[in-house]
């Protein structure tokens, strides 16, 4: 972080620091929540009972369409709006969507609203993908404009490491958060105590990833991701090492 706020244009610095708070706010409960679903009866009696091969398909399936109709749904309706509206709606959205984990972990899908665990699992899964990808989409466009002419590469190379930093973050903020919380779930038998605490790390998880969105006005260029960022966005500062994109223009090079 440091590094970009002294090394690279304002504008990139603060895009990347944006990126980081994003993934580290994303706090992941996803080897947890592995249990919670696939425990069978004599582990977890409560639990929705899921097989190893329901999980893994048919999440991998919803979630992969889900996507690709974000896609869709993007480059339909979203791409004209600035990159503030949609990050901050997505999130929002995203924040209510998975307050729907805090209610099956309470098991409330079934004991109060009569919706077996398959179809409203999936339904959540489904928006959540679908979400997802609307602010990724946008995430994808404004780093590509963030990469001054001769230096798309370095750029855009420093801002995935710095996405893969933040990812690991989260996850180590899940891991602290359940050690925090006492869920430690193995599959042994007659282990439901261990997920009496999951409905909290759940909430924990939708109030962490709302947090980033109070930064949206600060970090993020008002700019559409239809239209590029003005040039003199991206000058660098004095000692800079990413230069100007004027520095790479063949014609100046003569």
């Amino acid at each position: 972080v440091v590094g970009f706020c002294v090394f690279t244009p304002p504008v990139i610095a603060k895009v990347a620091i944006y990126h980081l708070l994003v993934q580290g706010c994303q706090i992941s409960l996803s080897g947890v929540y592995f249990y919670f679903f696939t425990d069978q009866p004599h582990q977890y009696p409560e639990g929705p009972h899921f097989s190893d091969a329901f999980y893994v398909l048919s999440f991998g399936l919803v979630d992969s369409v889900s996507r690709l109709s974000g896609v869709v749904l993007y480059n339909w309706g979203f791409k004209h709006y600035r990159y503030r509206t949609i990050f901050v709606l997505t999130t929002l959205l995203y924040v209510l969507i998975n307050l729907g984990n805090v209610s099956y972990c309470l098991r409330w899908n079934v004991d109060y609203l009569g919706v077996p665990d398959g179809i409203y699992v999936l339904a959540i899964r489904a928006f959540d993908g679908l979400i997802g990808q609307l602010n990724l989409m946008p995430s994808i466009l404004l780093v590509s404009h963030l990469c001054p002419k001769g230096r798309e590469a370095t750029i855009y190379s420093l801002i995935a490491a710095n996405l893969a930093l933040g990812s690991a973050i989260g996850k180590y903020n899940g891991a602290l958060v359940l050690n925090l919380l006492s869920i430690h779930p193995k599959g042994n038998p007659n282990e439901s105590s261990e997920f009496d605490n999951l409905w909290i790390a759940a909430l924990i998880a939708v109030v962490s990833n709302a947090t980033h969105v109070l930064a949206v006005p600060f970090l993020v260029p008002d700019a559409r991701p239809d239209e590029k960022l003005p040039e003199e966005m991206l000058v660098h500062h004095k000692g800079s090492m990413v230069e100007s994109p004027k520095a790479y223009d063949p014609a100046q090079r003569k």
